[in-house]
């Protein structure tokens, strides 16, 4: 369960992206490169779903086969020998032809209450299966979830200065730095410029490269 919501989930990002950046791909001509990765992913969720299907179709029938059958089948097989040798014949009363058919009746129930317990067993073991894939994926989102949340109360200037030197002055100035889309494309490498307090400075770009953000 856990595998086929984490393909579900993949097949799912790959549409939201192709929207997100449908402009994008269509001026670098990366439609045939997407359309790769989407039947990719979507053929590896039809072979794991065909998977779990033949498998749930194999543990029906024999979860049916134990259910109707089995247990019915067995339960006349351990009366028909006490029976034939004469521990459950009835003698020629009323009374002993009602005793006998109270013994049948209550061995073949306790034969078939046992493989109906057998069974529900069997059933519960698959919705705990279901079950442990939920968890599973609740789980790793609440670990994401706290490790965005520890990345977000940090201080934007302590996360910078991590990896880039900061000081005061009255001019704004980038030395060799690079620009970076949130995708992660790059759009400006060694990048320098420097504007002075009171300067006036006036950016443009492409359509593409202002959807980029």
């Amino acid at each position: 369960m856990s595998k086929e919501q984490q393909l579900e989930g993949e097949y799912r990002q790959l549409h939201s992206r192709l929207r997100t950046h449908a402009e994008s791909i269509a001026f670098y001509g990366g439609e045939s490169r997407e359309e790769s990765h989407i039947q990719q992913k979507f053929k590896n969720l039809v072979r794991h779903l065909r998977v779990v299907l033949h498998d749930h179709w194999w543990f029906g029938m024999i979860q049916d086969f134990l259910l109707k059958y089995l247990g019915a089948t067995v339960a006349v097989v351990l009366i028909i020998e006490p029976f034939f040798a004469g521990n459950l014949r009835p003698d020629t009363s009323t009374l002993g032809r009602a005793e006998m058919l109270s013994n049948l009746r209550y061995h073949t129930s306790v034969v078939i209450s046992l493989f109906q317990a057998l069974g529900t067993l069997s059933i519960s073991s698959r919705r705990l299966n279901r079950l442990s894939g939920y968890a599973d994926r609740i789980h790793e989102l609440m670990l994401i979830s706290r490790e965005l949340s520890a990345v977000d109360k940090k201080p934007s200037f302590q996360r910078a200065a991590s990896r880039n030197y900061l000081t005061e002055a009255n001019y704004v100035e980038f030395s060799n730095v690079k620009v970076v889309t949130p995708s992660g494309n790059v759009l400006v490498k060694d990048l320098s410029l420097r504007v002075e307090s009171g300067s006036n400075l006036l950016i443009t770009a492409s359509l593409k490269e202002v959807c980029e953000f």
